[in-house]
């Protein structure tokens, strides 16, 4: 096997990899299909750099830049990765609090609405009370603040 065969070999496998891997949602496996390619097109500029393809030399670095590119701006979405997944999860965390104080609150004027039918008849004030001072001391507590 002559090296231009190897090279050409090398370079195709690499570049393959990279587009299997660039698909993923992980920064990490986008960042190694970033190095494959960088690789893979480093093989190939050697390539027909030996076999005197110019066009395909010139087109070639061109991809080489590319790729060195989207290494680096993956490894910089890497390195922030941590953050953004504790910021979705803090906002998904605030999300369901808003809407556990939704339901609560329909809880509340669902019954507000029954004392209001019975004209406050047989109702049971104490626990009325408690009620809604739970839910406004959660509510609260979740940063929701009475208007004005």
């Amino acid at each position: 096997m002559t090296l231009a065969l190897a090279l050409e070999y090398i370079g195709a496998l690499l570049g393959a990899s990279g587009a299997l891997f660039v698909t993923s949602s992980q920064a990490s496996y986008r960042m190694a299909a970033f190095s494959l390619w960088v690789i893979s097109n480093a093989a190939l500029i050697c390539l027909f750099a030996m076999e005197d393809h110019y066009a395909i030399f010139a087109m070639q670095w061109w991809y080489f830049f590319t790729a060195v590119g989207g290494f680096f701006n993956n490894w910089q979405m890497h390195r922030a990765e941590p953050s953004l997944i504790a910021a979705r999860l803090q906002m998904r965390q605030e999300a369901i609090t808003k809407s556990d104080l939704l339901s609560k609150a329909n809880s509340l004027l669902r019954s507000a609405y029954a004392i209001a039918e019975r004209d406050g008849k047989e109702t049971n004030w104490e626990a009325i009370r408690n009620q809604l001072k739970t839910h406004l001391d959660a509510a609260h507590a979740a940063g929701v603040r009475p208007y004005p």
